[in-house]
C-alpha cells in the first residue's frame, strides 16, 4: 500500500518528517512495518492523530497495521475524540484485536464517568464482561455494600467479577472504609471459586490476599493465601512451583512464617526456590529484619550456584534470578558482593545488566565515583556507555547535577570506540537527547550531527528510519544542523525518492 503523506519539502525541514518520508518509500513489507512502528508513536506524542492514523493505514502487514490503529484509537480516547477512536476501531481487520480495542476504550470511558458510551460499546461486543465490570465499579462510587454486590453480581464472567470486586475494595480501603472493602474482598473470593483456569484462579486469590493485607486483615490474608496454596498444589503445568512460591510469599507477608516455610518446602524446582527466597529477603528487609534478609539472599544464591544443568528447567529464568540476586545484594548495601555474583553469571548479557543496575544503585545512594567505576567493569564498550547514561539519569532524577555533564561526556567518549555502527548511532542519539534535556542545545546539536553521520553508514533502510525517528526528539528543525549533516540527510531523502 503506497502513500505520499509527507512531501519532500516537509522532509527537508523536519527530522521526523524526513524519517517518515524515507520509511514510506521502503518497498519491503517488514521494513515498512518497522519504519511506521517507529514514527507513528512520535506523531501521537505530537498530538497529530490524523497523520498517525493515515500512516498506520499504509502498512501492508495486517498485524502491525491493526496494532498501530489500536494505539491511535487509544490516543483519541485520551483526548476525548471518541467518535474518531471508534471509527478507527471499525477499520481494524483482526476480530480479536478489534474487540480488545473496544474493551480498552469501554473500560477507559467507564473509568472517566462516561457510562452511557461505555454501555454502548459493551452492546457491540460479544464478550463485554470486563467493560461491564468497569461500569459496575464506576456505579458504586458512593453506593452501599449491598448495592455494589448486586451490580457486580450481574457480571457473568467470573474473572471480570473478581476484578470488579477487587477494584471497589481497593477504592474503599483507600477511603478508610475498610469493613466495606473487606466485604467486597470476601465476595471476590467467592467468585474466584468459579474461575476454571487453575493458574488464573491462583493469581486472583493472591491479589485478593494482598488487598486483605492492605486492609489490615492479616487473619483473612493468611486464610486466603492458604487457599491459593491449595489451588496451586492442584496445578499440573510447569508453572506449579511459581504459584506455590507466590502463595508462600503471601503467607510470609501475612505474618504466618511457619506456613510460609511449609509452602516453600513443597517447591521442587531450585530456580523457583531461589526466586522465592529472594522475595522473602526483600520482604524481611522492608520490615527491619536485615540479618534474616541477608541470610535468605545468601541461601538463594547458594542454591542457584549449586544447581546442576540437569536440574535446570529454564536457563533464562535461572540466569535472570541470578541477576536479581546480585542487584539485591547492592540494594542491601553490599555492592562488591553483588558485582562478584554478577560476574559469575554464565549469561554475559545478564552479567552486564546486573553490573549496570548495581551502578545505578550506587548513584542513588550517593557514591557517584564508585558508580562510574562499576559501570566500567562491564566488558563491552556499549554497555559501559549505556550504564554511564543511566547513572547520569539517576543523578538528575535525585537533583544531583554536579557530575552529570562530565559523566555524559565520558559516555560519549566511550561511544566513539563502539565498533558496531548502529549501536554507536543509538548511543550518540541518547547522548544528544540527554544534552537537550539539560538545556545545552549547542552540544546536543553537535552530538546529533555525529549521530546522523553514523546513521548514514547504516545499510538497513528501516534501521535508518528508526534511528532518525528516535533522534527527532532531540533535533526537530533541520536548519539548525551543519551544512554537512543536512546535506547527508537530503541525499538520503533523495535516494528514497529515486
Amino acid at each position: 500500500m503506497s502513500s505520499d503523506f509527507i512531501s519532500r519539502d516537509d522532509a527537508e525541514k523536519d527530522l521526523l518528517a524526513a524519517a517518515t518520508f524515507i520509511g514510506e518509500r521502503i518497498h519491503t513489507a517488514d521494513g515498512q512495518a518497522e519504519s511506521m512502528s517507529a514514527v507513528v508513536p512520535l506523531y501521537l506524542v505530537r498530538g497529530d492523530v490524523d497523520l498517525a492514523a493515515e500512516l498506520a493505514n499504509t502498512v501492508d502487514d495486517p498485524f502491525t497495521r491493526d496494532k498501530l490503529l489500536v494505539s491511535v484509537a487509544q490516543k483519541c480516547v485520551e483526548i476525548d475524540d471518541d467518535d474518531y477512536a471508534l471509527q478507527l476501531v471499525e477499520a481494524i481487520e483482526d476480530d480479536g484485536m478489534r474487540l480488545l480495542a473496544l474493551e480498552r476504550i469501554g473500560m477507559a470511558k467507564a473509568a472517566s464517568g462516561d457510562l452511557q458510551l461505555a454501555r454502548d460499546i459493551a452492546a457491540q461486543m460479544t464478550q463485554p464482561d470486563f467493560v461491564e465490570a468497569a461500569i459496575a465499579v464506576a456505579q458504586t462510587e458512593n453506593g452501599s455494600v449491598e448495592d455494589a454486590k448486586a451490580v457486580v453480581d450481574a457480571v457473568e464472567f467470573p474473572s471480570a467479577r473478581v476484578q470488579a470486586f477487587q477494584q471497589i475494595a481497593s477504592r474503599w480501603i483507600a477511603q478508610q472504609k475498610k469493613d466495606e472493602g473487606v466485604s467486597m474482598l470476601e465476595s471476590s473470593l467467592e467468585s474466584a471459586d468459579e474461575i476454571e483456569h487453575p493458574e488464573e484462579q491462583v493469581r486472583a486469590v493472591c491479589e485478593t490476599g494482598n488487598l486483605f493485607i492492605t486492609a489490615d486483615r492479616r487473619d483473612l490474608a493468611v486464610q486466603t493465601f492458604q487457599k491459593a496454596h491449595d489451588f496451586a498444589g492442584k496445578i499440573e503445568s510447569s508453572h506449579k512451583d511459581f504459584y506455590l512460591g507466590s502463595s508462600a510469599l503471601g503467607l510470609l507477608q501475612s505474618g504466618s512464617n511457619d506456613l510460609a516455610e511449609k509452602a516453600l518446602s513443597e517447591i521442587s524446582d531450585k530456580t523457583q526456590i531461589a526466586g522465592t527466597l529472594l522475595a522473602f529477603a526483600r520482604h524481611l528487609s522492608t520490615v527491619g529484619e536485615s540479618d534474616d534478609a541477608l541470610n535468605d539472599l545468601e541461601e538463594a544464591f547458594e542454591i542457584l550456584e549449586g544447581q546442576q544443568e540437569k536440574e535446570t528447567r529454564d536457563s533464562r529464568a535461572r540466569n535472570s534470578i541470578w541477576t536479581a540476586i546480585a542487584v539485591q545484594f547492592a540494594g542491601f548495601g553490599h555492592a562488591d558482593r553483588g558485582v562478584e555474583i554478577a560476574k559469575k553469571n554464565i549469561d554475559d548479557r545478564e552479567a552486564a545488566k546486573a553490573i549496570g543496575e548495581i551502578a545505578q544503585i550506587l548513584a542513588t545512594t550517593g557514591d557517584t565515583e564508585k558508580a562510574r567505576a562499576t559501570a566500567l567493569l562491564q566488558e563491552e564498550a556499549y554497555d559501559q556507555a549505556e550504564t554511564l547514561l543511566a547513572v547520569a539519569d539517576t543523578l538528575t532524577a535525585k537533583g544531583d547535577s554536579s557530575k552529570v555533564t562530565e559523566i555524559v561526556d565520558e559516555a560519549e567518549a566511550i561511544t566513539n570506540t563502539v565498533p558496531q555502527i548502529s549501536a554507536k548511532a543509538d548511543l550518540l542519539i541518547e547522548v544528544s537527547k540527554r544534552r537537550k534535556g539539560y538545556g545545552d542545545t549547542a552540544a546536543a546539536t553537535k552530538t546529533a550531527e555525529d549521530a546522523i553521520a553514523a546513521v548514514l553508514e547504516i545499510r538497513d533502510e528501516s534501521r535508518r528510519v528508526t534511528s532518525l525517528a528516535n533522534l527527532s526528539s532531540a533535533v526537530t528543525d533541520l536548519s539548525t544542523l551543519s551544512e554537512s549533516a543536512r546535506s547527508g540527510l537530503i541525499r538520503l531523502i533523495g535516494a528514497a525518492e529515486a
